[in-house]
């Protein structure tokens, strides 16, 4: 495309011409068919494809933006480009830019300088014309009207154009019932989830995120949908924050911040708040409950014998002292009221598995971490057993997703020789519970300190603000199609923002900013 200056513009720098007025003119010119096609090819393009650089990369295309398109050119947006001399179309995404660079002269040349120093102050300087430039990644070819994957790239000065947002859901797969947010920079492409595919919500889940990112937020909009759709979700709260979902949220402006997603403050239709023995809940109607003895398996009672010191008592059976401290021990143990309790039954997994229904487990009075191992590891055998023992058809109808929030304090690196039996339980139902649409959901601001295999267990990934070196190096190896320009944005990505990861559903990793959750938080913990 050509450029023209208009005399009468403040900027001195070239604006677009009108490719309508192009192509009308060359139609009234016989012979110039060849540029009337390509003509026609770059209406309403906003950048052309450049030459490579020595260190380009097969998925990465460099772009030059005409000055009057820069307003139009922003990170995260999908292009279209057409590749003129061999007619093949690619899908992209602008991941870096726009850069600016002057059109006539060098920019650490002296008269550039000088005119830049010489902003404000009574000394307005023209700034000299200047153009842009784009790094797009190429998401695929589009063959027959199906993306995949790219063996070749588009040619030097072929046009970049941007996709109409009518395009983008069946494009980018986002069509289905979950909707937890929007495209970012897109404020009419809803990001949804289909909650009726088996190698969707079942393929376990991993939301990581700082304090502040919106990770706690992401869950509870996650919890919601996914409620609605029929699932059941079980949530472990290590700090009671989930306990009030049954009201609608009281945060300043939501009506107005939810209409824009066609969601309104309300709370969930069913709760049920448990508290293990012992503790308390800031939730008074929070149910009391034991956990079965004869549930444990034998290395868990082994982590009994060793924490109290019960095995090496039980070795000499003639030893009267022996049996007396013996005795102490399983008093003490007895004292935890933590086992087999007729006033506070254990949890019932036919209501924690129903339909429509959150079970908050609610473990903010817990300071006892052995306590707080033995319920999630009850409660990880009994959802699975019970989920084992269904029919096909009483699995789809009873979906479930198993919620461990702030999982690093459950499961962590330093604590993994001691948690063994949890971890085995863990791998387990990532294994073999998709089948039986049981679903795991890591919850976490730490993942550096969560075994590496849980980032293995987990193909669907939520990633918020992270910062700290550690925890993105072992992030970028769990996710590892995140493009590299991706991540830099990951230490500043601002409240709500967030790369998702649904490898069952969207071709690539997306930018999504997720809606604010309907129901109301807890806070004052």
């Amino acid at each position: 495309m050509s450029t023209e200056y208009d005399s009468n513009s403040q900027s001195s720098g070239p604006v677009a011409a009108n490719v309508g007025d192009a192509i009308k003119r060359l139609e009234e010119e016989p012979g110039d068919e060849e540029l009337l096609r390509r003509a026609e090819e770059a209406a309403g393009a906003i950048a052309f494809v450049h030459f490579d650089p020595s260190s380009a990369r097969s998925s990465v295309i460099e772009a030059l933006v005409h000055h009057g398109d820069l307003t139009k050119i922003h990170r995260g947006l999908y292009v279209l480009i057409f590749s003129t001399k061999d007619q093949r179309r690619y899908s992209g995404r602008i991941v870096e830019g726009p850069f600016y660079n002057p059109d006539a002269l060098k920019r650490d040349s002296t008269p550039i300088q000088f005119i830049i120093l010489n902003q404000g102050k009574g000394k307005v300087l023209s700034v000299p014309e200047y153009h842009g430039w784009i790094r797009v990644e190429i998401l695929g070819e589009e063959r027959s009207g199906t993306l995949l994957g790219a063996v070749r790239r588009p040619h030097p000065a072929s046009p970049v154009l941007p996709y109409d947002a009518s395009m983008m859901s069946s494009m980018l797969n986002l069509d289905g019932d979950i909707r937890i947010g929007m495209l970012d920079n897109y404020e009419d492409v809803f990001v949804q989830i289909d909650s009726n595919n088996k190698g969707v919500i079942p393929r376990n889940w991993l939301t990581v995120g700082t304090i502040g990112s919106g990770k706690s937020n992401t869950t509870q909009v996650f919890t919601e949908e996914t409620l609605e759709a029929n699932y059941a979700q079980i949530v472990v709260d290590p700090e009671g924050e989930y306990i009030f979902m049954d009201r609608p949220s009281e945060s300043p402006s939501v009506e107005e911040d939810l209409e824009k997603f066609e969601r309104a403050p309300q709370g969930v239709k069913s709760i049920t708040v448990y508290r293990p023995p012992g503790s308390e809940s800031k939730r008074t109607d929070a149910i009391e409950f034991s956990v079965p003895f004869d549930s444990l398996s034998p290395a868990e009672m082994k982590i009994y014998c060793h924490k109290y010191a019960i095995e090496p008592l039980t070795q000499d059976q003639h030893d009267a002292v022996s049996y007396g401290a013996l005795m102490k021990k399983l008093r003490e143990l007895q004292m935890m009221r933590l086992f087999d309790r007729k006033d506070a039954p254990m949890l019932d997994m036919v209501k924690l598995t129903q339909p429509g229904h959150l079970s908050v487990i609610d473990m903010s009075d817990s300071r006892e971490q052995q306590v707080v191992n033995i319920v999630i590891a009850d409660l990880l055998a009994r959802v699975y057993h019970y989920k084992m023992g269904l029919t096909e058809e009483q699995n789809t109808e009873r979906k479930v997703i198993l919620t461990i929030e702030e999982a690093h304090g459950f499961v962590s690196r330093d604590k993994k020789d001691r948690m063994e039996q949890t971890l085995d339980q863990l791998r387990r139902i990532a294994r073999r519970g998709r089948k039986r649409w049981l679903a795991l959901h890591f919850v976490t601001q730490s993942p550096q300190h969560l075994p590496s295999e849980l980032f293995e267990l987990a193909n669907n990934k939520i990633i918020h603000q992270t910062t700290g070196s550690e925890n993105l190096r072992v992030l970028k190896a769990a996710a590892g199609t995140v493009n590299e320009a991706l991540w830099d944005d990951v230490p500043s990505l601002g409240r709500g923002r967030a790369i998702v990861v649904v490898s069952g559903q969207y071709p690539h990793p997306i930018m999504v900013q997720i809606r604010p959750a309907a129901s109301r938080r807890n806070y004052t913990i």
